[in-house]
Order: C-alpha cells, then structure tokens, then sequence
C-alpha cells in the first residue's frame, strides 16, 4: 500500500524581486551551506559566501502552517527561477512536500509555464544572528554611494577581475555644536592595477536616524 502523503500546495508571494539575495551566496562548492539561500518561516531571506551576508526581511508572505520550516534553497537555481519570474510578471512560488522527501518550489513564470527547484534538507543553516551586529552597538551611521564608489576603484585601478579590494579611512569627525560631521573618506586600493599609486577621496552621503 502507497503510504506517501503530499501536502496541499501552498502558495507563497515574494514581495521584493528587486533583491536579488542569491548574488550574496557563495560558488564554493566546498562550502556547500553557503551556497544557499535560505527563507525563513517569517518571510526573511538570507544568504552568505563567509565575506558578506545579505537580510532581506519581508522578502516572502510569512507561511503559518505547522509543517512550514527554514528552506534552504540552491542559490544558482533559485536565482535563475526568479528571474524568469520576474521577467514574466510573476511574483509567487508554490511549496509542496510529497513524503519525507525536501519541499519543492514550484515557480510560476507566466504563459503556462513552471519551474520547480527542490530544496536541500539536509543542509544547515549557518547562524547568522551569531555574526549580526546588534543594533545597539553602532555609534556612527553615514551613507555611501555604491555606484561612485565604484567609480571611483576603477579610476584608481583597484577594480581588476579577482582584486576589487579597498581601503577606507575617515578623518576624525568635526562638530558644528548640534550634529556630528563627517569629513571626505580617502579611498586606497589593496594591491589591483595601479599598486600603491592610486587613491582618492569619497563625500559621505547623509542618512536620516
């Protein structure tokens, strides 16, 4: 007697294709736990390469059910998934578990057309909280801007396929008896095209709280 069980379908809206949390995750296929994007229960996705770590809160609708758990998502595949998603028009995923066997994401592109990605459950999740800055502990905030920070390393040959690596130095902060200024931020590369040669200098950008 066939004893396998198949949940109901449940479908799972993604609110924020615009982050594109799977570029966070790692190619290392040594370090296979970190070439996932994982989506929590609550609707956060995160992902991390063991450099950087991306949080997306409120990525996906929050799943209720009592079976619903952390899924750990190929990151390649679910990064493809989405795209053709999103480039249909599409913004929800189908989640169904058949037995004991990983969740499987079912994504619906548009026209007819779905793809499905299956989970890793046996995958651990790394803890991120562990390595999170806790929000208390942070004494000053100032905004960059990504693009000309980039700009930037390119211009002063620290942007080279496998060395895009600089360094930031602020000079020490000046008052003007209410708030708290940030002076411009010197930008030297770490090794790239021009060695030590090449440096410059980056405004801060002003960010509200």
């Amino acid at each position: 007697m066939d004893t396998t069980t198949t949940t109901s379908p449940v479908a799972v809206g993604l609110n924020k294709l615009g982050c594109k949390i799977w570029e966070a995750a790692s190619n290392d296929d040594a370090r296979p736990n970190l070439g996932h994007v994982f989506l929590r229960r609550d609707g956060t996705a995160e992902a991390s390469d063991g450099h950087i770590m991306a949080r997306v809160k409120g990525y996906a609708d929050a799943r209720d059910a009592d079976d619903a758990t952390d899924l750990a998502i190929p990151a390649q595949q679910y990064g493809a998934v989405v795209q053709a998603a999103k480039f249909n028009g599409t913004a929800a995923l189908k989640i169904e578990r058949t037995g004991s066997e990983s969740p499987t994401l079912t994504a619906f592109l548009g026209r007819g057309l779905e793809s499905t990605v299956r989970t890793d459950q046996h995958i651990e999740s790394p803890n991120f909280d562990n390595v999170w800055p806790k929000d208390g502990l942070f004494d000053l905030s100032f905004g960059l801007d990504v693009v000309l920070l980039v700009k930037l390393a390119k211009a002063i040959g620290a942007w080279s396929p496998g060395e895009a690596c600089v360094r930031l130095d602020l000079a020490p902060e000046t008052t003007d008896g209410t708030m708290r200024v940030l002076s411009a931020i010197k930008v030297t590369p770490l090794g790239g095209l021009c060695g030590d040669t090449g440096e410059g200098i980056i405004m801060p950008v002003k960010v509200d709280g």
